[in-house]
């Protein structure tokens, strides 16, 4: 099951504006400036909570920007994971080193915390 991945930021203070898919490529360099494009056109991004499509929407600064993140591809990681232990407030397992704990970059379902959660069927 793929968790929803909403990300949200507010766009720093810019020396002059920008167009959204410029701001993205430069900022964001996992897609290209055409995959920014596409993800705008799809609907996947909202300033201020409002959808847009329109790839040279102008940012200034300051604006609240979120993505449906759902469609990054994640790495591959070892999920052979060992609960050694568990009890009401505690859960020690043995993973290996390329397996990272919690969501950052480009990881968001193919962590510690999202497999075992996945697994127990609770948040961990």
């Amino acid at each position: 099951m793929t968790r929803k991945r909403i990300i949200s930021s507010v766009i720093p203070e810019l020396a002059r504006p920008e167009t959204l898919d410029r701001y993205l490529a430069g900022r964001f360099t996992y897609f290209t400036l055409d995959q920014w494009r596409r993800e705008i056109g799809d609907g996947k991004l909202a300033l201020e909570g409002i959808a847009v499509t329109d790839s040279a929407a102008m940012l200034w600064g300051g604006e609240t920007l979120s993505y449906d993140g759902r469609s990054i591809i994640e790495p591959d990681v070892d999920q052979n994971i060992a609960i050694l232990y568990e009890d009401d407030g505690f859960i020690a397992v043995n993973k290996t080193g390329n397996l990272p704990v919690h969501p950052s970059g480009r990881y968001f379902n193919h962590t510690l915390t999202a497999i075992l959660e996945m697994r127990l069927g609770r948040k961990v």
